[in-house]
């Protein structure tokens, strides 16, 4: 189950870290120029120091990566998405006798585990 409180906490930090970083990026290229932006020191470290590159790349990979799927990310798994439409039909044709007795013989899949019964 999602803490709503902690997730509402993430969003603010990823949008003040977001408007500080664009804050200061425009500051430094006022004041200093182009040279020194963030986006200019980005490009350069990995010339110099090529393990940043790679950090760089982890960060990212770790950030953006695919985690298991939520409520709120199900909408955007194709997978899970058209698992639960073949589910909804499956209940419309059979009036949900067959899919109410998979569950009930087999139990919820790993895959379904989180999004209820309700969708069949």
């Amino acid at each position: 189950m999602i803490n709503k409180k902690i997730q509402t906490i993430t969003r603010w930090f990823i949008f003040a870290v977001l408007i500080i970083s664009i804050g200061f990026d425009l500051w430094v290229m006022y004041a200093g120029g182009t040279g020194t932006t963030i986006s200019h020191e980005l490009i350069n470290w990995p010339y110099k120091y090529p393990i940043m590159g790679v950090m760089v790349g982890i960060l990212i990979g770790h950030l953006m990566w695919r985690m298991p799927s939520t409520v709120e990310t199900a909408e955007h798994d194709p997978m899970v998405r058209d698992a639960l439409e073949r589910l909804k039909l499956l209940a419309e044709v059979s009036q949900s006798s067959i899919a109410r007795d998979f569950f009930d013989t087999y139990g919820t899949p790993s895959w379904l585990k989180g999004y209820g019964r309700e969708h069949i």
